[in-house]
């Protein structure tokens, strides 16, 4: 059977017997790059040896797979192709190492035979020829291919008197077989002669093992037929059986229904030609999922292959075998049960003695995984608490830990909260109900479960849970803006907050910080209610408090922050007040109404209301801007962002600022924001701001300064802003860390010529004065303008001056004149001396693809 492999799997033999022809794909050379590249970045020298040992362990399987079968040499030439290239030398001694000491895989399988275990094996086989007896080899369970047996008794096949000496006082190694084949010979599979495939055996996966035991199960009705095909000829592949009509029926059939569907491209994983039983059909997806081949295109015919209870029961007496290769296969098919769902599936696997904590291969709890599917919108929400509720009665416990409110409180993410997201109080009863029925309700009621509580807004769920953990509602009344935060920020929020008060909770208490603001969160709920800010504005609530945001972290399963950048409330509640929301995603109405309440315009948070207004790509960012230069916003001031960039053994340091409102106004391209701007007095800056001195060599205090530069370009005609200069440190121009080098962190020419917009570039030279124009004309920003602009666009400005002399020589003004159909300057320039032959040459043939 030839299977093309679209991913590693893990076990799989591949042949590589002509090295020219064969495709390796389980050794794909990109990542393998990629792996390397990442390995390169050790310094020390016991970093160096370490990745160098890390590099030789991400090929060492591939090169002992093709060693067994082929002169070293080859193997060299083989794997050099695909991005590995080492010495003769230092392959003969990778192998030494790697014979000499037994290796296994990830399961726990041996992957190598080590030097006195073959010459055991060539002894124990020589005997045996002696005694006219043949031998099959088998270690570790699984069978060793005559093919490497007769490479390595070339190699083992003479000892001396000193080592036969110490064979013989040696012991057997247990976990070595050499005995007689059985009675049915078998045949080794024709080779599939394909350059664009790569051939599978199963001789080597837990599926021979399988075989044995689904041959003994059955063995009561069961035997053996010659093969139809060599695709399905041996028992490398599936074991053929007959039986009769009470133990499955034929269902399948090639013209009705493929094991599996074409993928795009009409390739296919497996053909399944003579198989039409049902049983054989199981037998052969075993087969698959024994070997992770675990994806879309089987999930279908398993799932309904589980529809029908005969087959379920088959199951369930197949699994009470308890073999190792069994187990093995009914944790893959749990893992598909749980995606799929199948509850009767789910149900029969339990039964069996799955484990309901099983994890998957990242290490993440199947129950948790499960449980985060659940969603109000989801249409499986009944199969999943189904599902759920078998989990929980098999022995499932929720095993995230999440985050303290308290030092001397552990908060676990349970079954409860699940329920509850599930918005399904009736389910959450229920395992509460089961749950005092065991006595561990206590684990399943913690902070969390009344945080969720409060923001789906179910009081009376409230009011059961206050009953069954009265002490945890006394810490909570000690941190009650947890609770309003998470009202506010979800479902019936009035109902919810109104409950809250009844029940002595403050809604006007903060932190040791002086944070907690309701306000900030009912401004970008998904369910805005009317009326709720001003309502908490009546509380007494203030404008200018800092968020809390530790309630985030228990309604992140259901809540996508889609509406606002990774810099605002999901990642920094505790820097963010109401005017920076209603400055990103508020209303016109939520801003005027916060500014009106005595909200500041320039209060500095995760970052200012006036950057974020001219970051935002809002419709009306225009009506924004001049809300807030109405209330005094500074249209200069700037804070820094937290990105930090540096080498910490030397204390280095490079602090990038965020960018100032008019120079994200252009980088968003909006020219009519731009022009406001300007006319508001804004500085546009000509050097980067940047800071190239040690840690500890300027105070933080002086990076939040508000005035201008002496290194901006000032508006003259209007009155300036009075304070101090901004921190504007000086550059190194030999430090590659310095954000000097990256003009996209200064110039604002090079932004609008990457957009293409001409009217925002002219608008910006028309602005800028003569004196100090030339500091953005360099070379980046030409190269930029001549690949980005009209070629009549580009010609007006080299013709009027504003790029220096220099710059007309360049490849890109050679290309931008080909591309304009110039052939009088696009000849002029094929005779500049400072153009290199083979810069005309790729020029032209750019110039060639691109027409």
């Amino acid at each position: 059977m030839v299977i093309t492999l679209n991913e590693p799997i893990r076990g799989a033999m591949v042949r590589a017997d002509n090295l020219k022809t064969d495709t390796l794909q389980s050794y794909p050379s990109p990542f393998f790059r990629r792996e390397l590249h990442r390995k390169h970045t050790a310094v020390s020298v016991v970093g160096k040896r370490k990745a160098e040992d890390d590099e030789w362990e991400l090929v060492k399987d591939d090169i002992l797979r093709l060693y067994d079968k082929h002169k070293l040499s080859e193997v060299i030439a083989f794997v050099s192709d695909r991005g590995f290239r080492r010495t003769k030398s230092k392959y003969e001694r990778r192998l030494k190492n790697w014979r000499n000491s037994p290796q296994t895989d990830t399961d726990g399988m041996r992957t190598n035979i080590t030097a006195p275990e073959w010459k055991y094996i060539i002894q124990q086989r020589q005997q045996r020829e002696k005694e006219g007896k043949s031998s099959v080899v088998i270690v570790c369970g699984f069978h060793v291919p005559e093919s490497r047996i007769k490479k390595q008794g070339r190699i083992h096949a003479y000892e001396t008197a000193l080592e036969r000496y110490a064979q013989n006082r040696g012991h057997t190694p247990t976990d070595i077989i050499v005995s007689t084949p059985p009675a049915r010979s078998v045949s080794p599979m024709p080779m599939q002669q394909s350059t664009d495939s790569t051939v599978l055996y199963f001789d080597r996966t837990p599926w021979r093992q399988f075989s044995v035991d689904i041959k003994r199960f059955f063995d009561h009705h069961a035997n053996q037929r010659p093969s139809d095909s060599y695709l399905s000829g041996n028992d490398s592949l599936l074991l053929h059986i007959k039986y009769d009509a009470a133990t499955g029926r034929d269902t399948f059939t090639e013209s009705s229904h493929r094991a599996l569907p074409p993928s795009v491209g009409d390739e296919t994983d497996a053909t399944l030609t003579t198989k039409t039983t049902q049983l054989e059909l199981l037998k052969y997806l075993v087969g698959l999922i024994s070997n992770n081949h675990i994806n879309h295109k089987i999930e279908h015919t398993i799932m309904e292959l589980a529809e029908d209870q005969r087959n379920l029961d088959f199951l369930g007496r197949l699994l009470s075998l308890e073999q190792i290769a069994i187990k093995a296969f009914s944790e893959n098919l749990f893992i598909m049960a749980l995606e799929y769902p199948n509850v009767a599936l789910v149900r029969v696997l339990l039964d069996a003695g799955v484990d309901a904590n099983l994890q998957d291969s990242w290490g993440k709890c199947l129950f948790e995984k499960s449980s985060s599917r659940l969603d109000i919108y989801n249409e499986d929400n009944e199969c999943l608490e189904e599902i759920i509720w078998e989990l929980i009665t098999h022995g499932a416990r929720w095993q995230r830990l999440k985050k303290s409110l308290h030092r001397d409180l552990s908060l676990n993410f349970s079954p409860v909260d699940s329920a509850i997201l599930l918005g399904s109080p009736p389910f959450a009863r229920r395992i509460l109900e089961f749950s005092v029925s065991r006595q561990t309700h206590i684990q399943d009621v913690t902070l969390g479960t009344f945080i969720i509580t409060a923001y789906m807004g179910y009081e009376d769920m409230f009011q059961e849970l206050r009953q069954l953990r009265p002490t945890l509602v006394e810490d909570l009344k000690e941190s009650p803006w947890v609770l309003f935060e998470a009202a506010t920020f979800g479902m019936n929020s009035f109902v919810m907050i109104e409950h809250l008060r009844e029940k002595g909770f403050d809604i006007t208490a903060v932190d040791g910080s002086g944070k907690g603001n309701p306000i900030t969160f009912a401004l970008c709920s998904k369910w805005p209610s009317g009326g709720l800010v001003h309502y908490l504005l009546d509380s007494g609530i203030s404008t200018e408090q800092y968020a809390n945001g530790d309630m985030l972290q228990y309604v992140e399963t259901i809540f996508e922050f889609d509406q606002l950048d990774e810099y605002m409330i999901y990642t920094n509640a505790e820097k963010t007040v109401p005017i920076h929301v209603a400055t990103a995603v508020g209303t016109i109405a939520d801003l005027t109404l916060l500014l009106n309440n005595g909200a500041d315009p320039n209060q500095i948070g995760v970052a200012l209301p006036f950057q974020i207004a001219t970051e935002r790509r809002r419709k009306d960012s225009i009506k924004v801007t001049k809300i807030l230069l109405d209330a005094g916003a500074h249209v200069n001031l700037t804070i820094p962002s937290d990105l930090e960039i540096g080498d910490s053994e030397y204390g280095h340091y490079v602090e990038l600022p965020r960018r100032t409102a008019f120079q994200s106004a252009v980088k968003v391209g909006n020219f009519k924001l731009d022009q406001l701007l300007w006319k508001a007095s804004a500085w546009i800056p000509t050097i980067p701001n940047c800071t190239c001195e040690g840690l500890e060599s300027i105070p933080f205090a002086e990076q939040w300064n508000i005035g201008a530069s002496k290194n901006s370009v000032v508006n003259e005609n209007l009155p300036r802003t009075q304070g101090t200069s901004l921190l504007i440190a000086y550059h190194e121009p030999d430090d590659d860390l310095c954000p000097y080098h990256d003009e996209d962190e200064w110039n604002l020419f090079v932004d609008v010529a990457k957009s293409g917009d001409e009217k925002t570039f002219s608008y910006l030279l028309e602005v800028a004065p003569p004196s100090v124009r030339q500091q953005w004309m360099t070379e980046a920003c030409f190269s930029e303008v001549a690949g980005n602009f009209s070629w009549k666009f580009v010609d007006w400005q080299i013709q009027s001056g504003v790029f220096s002399r220099e710059f007309l020589c360049q490849t890109a003004t050679l290309l931008a004149a080909i591309r304009g159909n110039d052939e009088r300057r696009a000849r002029n320039l094929m005779h500049e001396e400072s153009l290199t032959h083979e810069a005309k040459q790729n020029e032209f043939l750019i110039a060639a693809e691109s027409s």
